[in-house]
């Protein structure tokens, strides 16, 4: 776990207030590195999501980098927390990925049901992505 993602954790667990966390979650989402929505494509959609979702990830010599962008504030805070945990990584890393870090802060179970559904496909599609560059 990175610095930057132990920093975030404690930033939620230090709120108790659910409006609060994701008010927290919106100030993640403009902190996004966020894609250009004249990249957006058919293969950068995140399929089975609500919000119109986009990712892009990609590995260099520093590990994985993700940039998003979605239509939703709640879906672009939960790209944002995902990009901070994957950063950095190897494509093995990231094809292994569980999002414990939303269960840490309190954000999951909190969220609808076609939210935690775009979050799943969130995840395996950045799984399936890793997977394809092992």
């Amino acid at each position: 776990m990175n610095e930057r993602l132990k920093a975030v954790i404690k930033e939620f667990l230090d709120l108790e207030d659910p409006m609060e966390k994701y008010e927290l979650l919106f100030e993640y989402a403009d902190e996004l590195d966020e894609l250009e929505s004249s990249l957006w494509s058919d293969d950068t959609k995140i399929p089975g999501c609500q919000s119109e979702a986009h990712i892009l990830l990609k590995f260099d010599g520093n590990g994985a980098h993700l940039q998003g962008a979605a239509d939703a504030m709640i879906m672009q805070g939960l790209i944002s927390l995902i990009a901070i945990a994957l950063e950095g990584l190897s494509p093995e890393e990231v094809a292994n990925f569980e999002p414990t870090i939303l269960d840490k802060i309190g954000i999951q179970n909190s969220l609808t049901p076609s939210r935690s559904n775009g979050l799943r496909n969130l995840i395996k599609t950045l799984r399936e992505i890793a997977k394809s560059v092992v």
